[in-house]
């Protein structure tokens, strides 16, 4: 009887095989795995103020309260800048070129970041109130953009000079 059964199995060795084999080439291939998410997010960027004449304010984002601003103080997004009567303030962007914010104005810093995959670079300020002028360094990433919002209206520069108020 076990020369019998042996047989037996050993003939049905080939056919365990070749289900075996069909069973992992019917299964599906293992998809491409996207990049995680920390390869996709946007690098944030800072720009720091520069060039302070008279009462310039910084509101952090989500402080409840403004701070004194200083020459040399790092700004990021969601952070908020006022200037006072007869009072300066320059931001000076990581990349060259700066935006002067006149006496009385209100800007808060609504973007600032560079993509990963391609390189390019967003920055986006709204202004609240006030006015603030621009210059900036040319936009040599295609798809690069420097923006100023109000809450009416959207500035976009194409080349490096704006004024907007």
């Amino acid at each position: 009887m076990r020369a019998g059964y042996h047989e037996a199995v050993k003939s049905l060795i080939p056919f365990a095989l070749a289900a075996a084999w069909l069973v992992a080439c019917s299964s599906p291939a293992p998809e491409h795995q996207p990049p995680d998410a920390a390869q996709l997010d946007p690098i944030q960027r800072m720009a720091s103020l520069t060039q302070l004449e008279g009462e310039v304010r910084v509101k952090r984002a989500g402080a409840p309260e403004w701070l004194a601003a200083s020459e040399g103080m790092q700004l990021a997004i969601n952070d908020k800048v006022r200037t006072l009567r007869n009072s300066f303030a320059t931001i000076r962007f990581e990349e060259g070129g700066v935006m002067r914010l006149e006496p009385e104005s209100l800007v808060a810093v609504t973007d600032l970041a560079v993509e990963r995959r391609n390189q390019v670079r967003r920055s986006t300020f709204t202004l609240m109130q006030g006015r603030v002028e621009a210059e900036l360094d040319a936009l040599t990433q295609e798809g690069s953009e420097f923006k100023i919002k109000t809450p009416s209206a959207q500035a976009a520069v194409v080349r490096r000079e704006v004024s907007f108020q």
